[in-house]
């Protein structure tokens, strides 16, 4: 506790003259502790409110991740992080990104240099979903004096995953099971169905598919 004269500081940090202050002089009180009551502390983001349906919060991550704190030596001894003040990510569909104070608890203090506010950042991605379809299936490079007699089964049963944007606006059409006849006679063969001969959109992925194969008779007409 010490009784200190008031000035003023320029932009160079020299003191500025012809200047009075009431009061002249002021008491300043600096808290002083031990060295040894100093930690280095993670910072924990806390949010609140969900993300807008659809969505999943993908990633959390504050720069900078740590902070040196001090206080007394029982309360640092339990404390591992700092938590932000609460950021309400409520119906977010896109990263947000800002700058949020930390919540500093009685009988803690951030050591001199250490930030009051860290920079953080949530970032949302959007849900995978699976839906079915019933796909019919196609043919081609059939030789032209040969006919396709019966296909079993005529159609099959693929489950795809994918975003829910995705997933939510495709169409049985934009799923195509092309099986090669090229250079096929007369008889019947089996064709696996698997990522050759079955063509989807970018970003669906099959994860189910029944039957595996298909049964195909040909004949010459």
């Amino acid at each position: 506790k010490k009784t200190v004269e008031i000035i003023a500081l320029d932009e160079s940090g020299e003191a500025i003259g012809n200047i009075e202050y009431l009061p002249a002089e002021v008491t300043a009180n600096v808290s002083v502790v031990k060295a040894s009551n100093n930690k280095t502390v993670g910072v924990k983001v806390k949010a609140s409110g969900s993300p807008k349906t659809g969505y999943y919060v993908s990633a959390i991550s504050a720069s900078p991740s740590v902070v040196d704190v001090t206080g007394t030596r029982n309360i640092l001894a339990d404390l591992n992080y700092l938590e932000t003040v609460a950021i309400d990510i409520t119906n977010i569909s896109a990263a947000l990104e800002k700058d949020v104070s930390l919540n500093i608890s009685s009988g803690v203090a951030l050591q001199l240099g250490s930030p009051e506010k860290v920079r953080i950042k949530i970032s949302v991605s959007p849900l995978d979903i699976s839906k079915e379809f019933s796909v019919p299936v196609q043919f081609k490079d059939l030789d032209p004096i040969y006919r396709v007699l019966s296909a079993s089964p005529s159609q099959i049963r693929v489950i795809v995953s994918g975003t829910s944007d995705l997933i939510n606006n495709l169409k049985s059409s934009d799923l195509i099971l092309s099986i090669d006849l090229r250079g096929k006679a007369a008889g019947i063969f089996s064709f696996d169905v698997n990522n050759t001969n079955l063509q989807m959109p970018d970003g669906v992925t099959a994860i189910s598919v029944l039957p595996s194969a298909v049964a195909v008779a040909l004949e010459e007409k």
